[in-house]
């Protein structure tokens, strides 16, 4: 599998863009990617398919699908799929309280088709106002941006959290730390939090436990690496901080129900 390229959100005044689907593309798209900004996805009509980080997933009427920075990604949209693609930076991430869905791989909702033409007037009111001249009606845009997320959670009843909050700053250590500490003690002992109450949290709003969260976070890196990286199994074990290429065969298999060397197949089957 060749090298995955990372594509970059460039000449935005505010960091934010809004496309229609089916744009011209700056870059090959119909490969697989991945950028260093967000994208959300709105199709009124769909058709096709697209993977994000190696699910495919059918393209609905009336969804919407979230891709992270660093996520695999790649388009397969039929002729008649159309809607809006908007894309803003990394930077917005606490602000629009993106956390909660931090660590999960695939976030894609269907929503009603009142309440989806609302988003998409969110959108709209998006474009018009991030691309003036103006510096109020850029700050227009950024609070409509905020506004259509807010709304999403109120649609798929997600809670939103503060940076502070104990499942945001779980997560957010995850981020940083999973490469090297794949145990809960460390976290819990960071956030000064007892074991029960992060398994609580966990699995009250991500249906998980805390070590699971932990785990899954570490399998997806293992796929992009497998991805995006010529790495043997032996680098890979000692680039996540495995004891041996043993260990990390075994927890691979354990998690996926497959050795390296066939997840690694599988996953060059699915954009085939």
């Amino acid at each position: 599998m060749n090298k995955i390229p990372t594509h970059h959100l460039k000449d935005h005044l505010i960091g934010i863009n809004v496309e229609r689907i089916d744009h011209p593309n700056p870059y090959n798209f119909k490969n697989l990617h991945r950028h260093n900004y967000f994208e959300v996805f709105l199709f009124q009509t769909g058709g096709g398919e697209q993977i994000i980080d190696f699910e495919l997933i059918p393209i609905r009427d009336h969804s919407i699908y979230i891709v992270f920075p660093d996520q695999v990604h790649l388009m397969k949209r039929a002729p008649e799929a159309n809607g809006f693609v908007l894309q803003f930076e990394a930077d917005f991430a606490y602000s629009l309280h993106l956390l909660p869905l931090q660590n999960q791989a695939v976030k894609s909702f269907v929503i009603e088709a009142p309440s989806f033409k609302e988003f998409v007037k969110l959108v709209l009111d998006i474009e018009q106002n991030s691309k003036s001249v103006s510096s109020s009606k850029r700050e227009i845009g950024i609070n409509y941006l905020k506004i259509f997320f807010l709304k999403l959670y109120d649609q798929i009843h997600l809670p939103t959290y503060n940076q502070e909050d104990e499942l945001s700053q779980f997560l957010h250590l995850i981020e940083q730390h999973f490469r090297e500490e794949k145990k809960v003690d460390f976290y819990i002992k960071k956030m000064n939090i007892s074991s029960k109450k992060i398994n609580h949290l966990s699995k009250k709003h991500k249906g998980k436990t805390a070590l699971t969260i932990i785990h899954d976070r570490l399998i997806l890196e293992i796929k992009r690496k497998m991805a995006f990286e010529q790495l043997s199994i032996k680098e890979m074990a000692y680039d996540l901080h495995f004891d041996s290429p043993a260990s990390f065969t075994a927890f691979v298999k354990k998690k996926t129900g497959e050795t390296p060397s066939q997840l690694k197949y599988s996953l060059e089957q699915i954009h085939k």
